[in-house]
């Protein structure tokens, strides 16, 4: 029956592991335990089908052990593929519980992808140390990290034939020390109790202790996959062991299945219902027969029949009686299925469909599904930014409005957690209530209803989320958008990466009048999500003195609809972020790296209600200056409600100096004119450019640079033509000559 069950699972299509162990084409298998539990003569027998007689192997390994030598090994061997499932071949390393062999060991076992644990069958104390020794060093030197253990019980012949030996001699030996304990002085007696123990730890185990054993380390070390035993004596079960290391590394039951519970695990269940919603093509929350069929020639290449339908529905029906309606199959008795699949041991189906649909061994969709998309995204410069495209933007609205129950507008806690059902969680931590109800428009903030008292998520929240994620870790909203069913092939379409922001200001002619608030212009830059940051000092964050943030949240991001402010032509979204001054050495809150400033569309400066304060904030903002491109905008900003005139009155002189635009008053303002103002200087940079001394100078070097290469290429190009010329003049004049010669 195994060898039909082989020889189906070879001609199964798509067994192939697709991204098992991390892609590689071979299981590797370390072979450990205890010296003379039969690890050897197990691997002889799997590769060769026969049984070394120890007579030659023992005498080599007793002279090993006299002369000191390092005890025999077995060269890494290949199991036959006629004997194993599918088509990826099995290396099995054998290994040495010898000190002197140690660092050996460590390196088999990193190297495998398995572990075969052995223990001598049926004796107490071989597999005593399987969980006091082999199984706590396992973990302790996490070599093995996830990878599953087969414990193997070998020399299974032995336990039949010492469990005869000693039923026939039970009372008939008087000169036993069991039956005489009485006799001697008291140290005969000790002795005799000694002995007694290393007897009983020694004493073979009938099959019930053995199980009862075995159960005991199974539900202590979730490590155990399986638990065999065979005998290399009479070739039982020695290849089904290679088989089942095979089948633990390629099907893994773990990720799958919660032992103690007897249930599939949230993770695997979230799994199947991303794939249930896949082939669910109408969205009517069933599998139809023909959804079914596609799913099946998917995933196995064939179809089903029309009885196996028929009994598809009645296995269903009989357990799961809400699994099955006149419209198909639905989600509960699509997870029953795997879940018998897994519980009657064909782990090898529920993993040829998730690996069908992209899952690795973690449950967790593969990079690989997302390469595409990024390679076409390209490598890109710090100061450009990856942003979602409109047709994501219609595919994340589309999600959020069918996770809306209620159509209430805003997202519930229930909501949000059905919405990443599919997903093995949330994206981040952002994503958790008590993080975005102070990072992104909610209820409460937004005016919108709230469920039960408590702020929900908007869809302007939930968008601005999605844009702070694309923002930060691109894979990740990629494969989040694949998580909530965005089709591969679709994948490409839903980020792209903005132009260049240097190269947009650059273009962009300054016009006359921008610092005063006059002009009226084109911004140059068509990004649509701009990132702020906003430096304070340690007292402003601590009196809560900032620009449209909070001492406790560190990032706020806002949604600025079309229209408003003078440079807001279309939705923007606006990432504000909060950096602590005058920390680190150069007063800037290490926030003076070239290319995290490349980053940022406007530095906002915060300046008190003191004269002093405002010059170092001048200063700090120079600083700053010097380590950017030159073309950073920045924005003073008056955070304090009881400022003085005279303050006031030099921010605005500073401004105008520096043909900056007019200092914010987030004090005195509303919180929306402070919003489209930032908006617009973001968008026009060239509003706020600080024409600083340095600039100046540097502005002044360009232009001559400019002036001088000019001057060399419009000289040397008339040098050329002059060149030119002369030669074209001497050829002519040759040419006359040689026919005037010629005439006479």
């Amino acid at each position: 029956e195994r060898q039909r069950d082989r020889e189906r699972e070879r001609e199964m299509p798509g067994k192939e592991s697709v991204g098992y162990a991390g892609g590689r084409g071979v299981v590797r298998v370390a072979v450990c335990g205890d010296a003379g539990t039969g690890k050897s003569s197990l691997i002889i027998a799997a590769a060769t089908d026969t049984f070394n007689s120890g007579s030659s192997f023992d005498a080599n390994f007793s002279q090993g052990q006299v002369e000191g030598t390092q005890p025999p090994v077995l060269p890494p061997t290949r199991i036959p593929s006629d004997v194993l499932p599918g088509s990826i071949p099995v290396t099995v390393a054998d290994t040495s519980s010898s000190y002197e062999w140690r660092a050996d060991l460590e390196k088999e076992l990193d190297k495998s992808d398995v572990v075969v644990l052995c223990y001598k069958s049926g004796c107490g104390k071989s597999l005593g140390r399987i969980g006091t020794y082999w199984l706590p060093e396992l973990r302790r030197t996490n070599l093995t990290g996830d990878k599953p253990v087969l414990l193997v019980g070998c020399q299974e012949d032995v336990v039949v034939s010492s469990s005869s030996a000693v039923a026939s001699s039970q009372g008939q030996d008087p000169t036993s020390p069991l039956s005489s304990p009485g006799r001697g002085d008291a140290v005969r007696g000790n002795e005799n109790r000694l002995v007694e123990a290393s007897k009983a730890e020694d004493a073979m185990l009938d099959a019930e202790a053995l199980e009862s054993k075995l159960a005991l380390l199974i539900d202590e070390w979730k490590e155990i996959e399986v638990c065999l035993q065979c005998s290399a004596k009479r070739l039982s079960n020695c290849a089904e062991v290679f088989v089942q290391a095979q089948k633990a590394v390629m099907h893994p039951t773990g990720p799958l299945y919660d032992a103690q519970t007897g249930q599939l695990k949230p993770r695997c269940v979230r799994a199947l219902k991303r794939i249930f919603q896949i082939c669910d093509e109408d969205a009517d929350g069933f599998l139809s027969d023909r959804e079914l069929n596609h799913f099946q020639a998917t995933c196995f290449g064939t179809p089903l029949q029309p009885e196996e339908l028929e009994g598809v529905r009645k296995i269903i029906s009989t357990k799961v009686p809400e699994g099955i309606a006149p419209s198909g199959v639905t989600l509960k008795g699509f997870v029953y299925l795997h879940a018998l699949f897994v519980a009657r041991g064909r782990m090898d189906t529920t993993w040829t469909v998730l690996r069908k649909f992209g899952y690795d061994n973690a449950l967790e969709l593969r990079p690989d599904l997302c390469q595409g998309a990024l390679s076409q995204l390209g490598h890109f410069h710090p100061d450009q930014c990856v942003e979602i495209t409109d047709s994501g933007r219609d595919f994340l609205r589309l999600k959020f409005r069918q996770h809306d129950k209620d159509a209430d507008g805003v997202l519930s806690d229930a909501e949000l957690e059905e919405l990443f059902s599919t997903a093995p969680g949330f994206p981040g931590p952002e994503w958790h209530r008590d993080a975005y109800h102070g990072m992104v428009d909610t209820s409460g903030r937004g005016g919108g209803k709230s469920k039960g008292g408590e702020p929900c998520l908007t869809l302007d929240g939930f968008l601005s989320l999605w844009d702070l994620m694309a923002l930060r870790s691109p894979a990740t909203a990629l494969v989040h958008a694949l998580y909530l069913g965005r089709s591969k092939e679709d994948l490409p379409t839903f980020l792209r990466i903005s132009r260049r922001r240097k190269q947009e200001v650059r273009r962009a002619r300054r016009p006359q009048g921008i610092a005063s608030g006059s002009g009226h212009h084109k911004p140059p830059l068509t990004r649509r999500v701009l990132s702020c940051v906003v430096f304070a000092t340690p007292d402003q964050l601590r009196r809560n003195e900032t620009v449209l943030t909070e001492p406790d949240q560190q990032t706020r991001v806002f949604r600025v609809p079309a229209g408003q402010g003078d440079a807001a032509s279309s939705e923007k979204t606006l990432v504000v972020r909060q950096v602590e001054a005058g920390s680190g050495d150069d007063g800037a809150g290490g926030y003076t790296d070239a290319a995290l400033l490349q980053s940022v569309d406007l530095c906002v400066i915060c300046f008190g209600q003191k004269r002093d304060d405002l010059a170092d904030q001048v200063a700090l903002m120079k600083r700053v200056e010097r380590k950017g491109t030159g073309l950073l905008p920045f924005a003073l900003a008056c955070v304090s409600a009881s400022a003085d005139e005279g303050s006031s009155g030099m921010a605005d002189a500073i401004t105008q100096q520096l043909s900056m635009a007019k200092p914010l008053d987030p004090s005195s303002e509303a919180a929306s004119e402070t919003l489209a103002r930032l908006c617009a200087l973001c968008s026009d940079p060239h509003a706020s450019i600080p024409r600083t001394e340095e600039r100046l100078a540097k502005e002044h070097r360009d232009l001559v640079v400019r002036r001088c290469t000019t001057g060399l290429v419009v000289g040397a190009g008339v040098i050329s033509a002059l060149l030119i010329a002369h030669r074209l003049y001497a050829s002519a004049s040759n040419v006359e000559g040689a026919e005037d010669e010629s005439r006479e």
